[in-house]
């Protein structure tokens, strides 16, 4: 028999769709080979599926903070599928496993960015449970964990940027993603229209995060920040 063992790896997986529009997908994939756990087991049994996802997703150096698709697949043998009462529910395996997947040592910033999720069980005829997830992303919508902090502009709207380079550089570069995140909130309230002037929004702010999603997260007033860098430029 040969059995599962917990795995991640990431690819490019390009529709024929997403090549005429220029858009690569790209895909990661993570097998973990446990029984799925339900959002009505215990804490201990939680925290040691979180803690397994973890210990794959922790090592990849890039966290997604644009939308995503997510697939679970659990893949267990009939038997206790059928006969069985200690088999969860499809439904209910699907928190845990979100949860598990957010935060600094995951992939996913919160799941907040789930736009489509689909979770099913298939039949495997052999008793080694396992659990595979499918996570799909746009080429552009990740930024790498290193560096990265979250500024809080305007009544808990934050935005990703990562510190890095010289603070000259960096300085230049808030002041810019800033200038253009204001726009972009001026204009949409003068129109009253969400997706008005969206086309100025930078890349690395196109999707807000509300400050109460990132807890876990480095969050920094972006006069703070600035105030810093500023700082920073003086003593080099």
């Amino acid at each position: 028999m040969t059995r599962e063992h917990a795995k991640l790896s990431i690819s490019e997986v390009p529709s024929l769709t997403e090549l005429i529009k220029g858009i690569v997908i790209e895909s990661i994939h993570i097998t973990i080979p446990t029984e799925a756990v339900s959002l009505q087991a215990s804490r201990a049994r939680k925290e040691a599926l979180t803690s397994l996802i973890r210990s794959l997703t922790r090592s990849v150096d890039i966290v997604l903070t644009d939308d995503v698709a997510i697939g679970i697949e659990w893949y267990l043998h009939p038997r206790r599928r059928y006969e069985s009462d200690s088999a969860p529910d499809v439904d209910n395996i699907i928190k845990p496993t979100l949860d598990a997947l957010c935060g600094p040592d995951g992939i996913v910033i919160d799941d907040c960015q789930v736009r489509f999720i689909s979770c099913n069980w298939i039949d495997w005829n052999e008793d080694d449970e396992h659990i595979k997830i499918h996570i799909e992303f746009d080429q552009l919508g990740f930024e790498p964990k290193k560096d990265l902090l979250f500024v809080h502009l305007e009544k808990g709207i934050c935005f990703p940027f990562v510190k890095s380079g010289t603070p000259d550089s960096c300085l230049d570069h808030l002041k810019h993603v800033e200038s253009a995140v204001r726009r972009y909130l001026e204009t949409r309230a003068k129109e009253d229209n969400y997706y008005a002037g969206i086309e100025v929004k930078p890349a690395i702010a196109r999707r807000f995060f509300h400050i109460s999603r990132l807890r876990e997260f480095s969050v920094v007033k972006v006069d703070d920040l600035k105030k810093q860098l500023e700082s920073e430029c003086l003593s080099t």
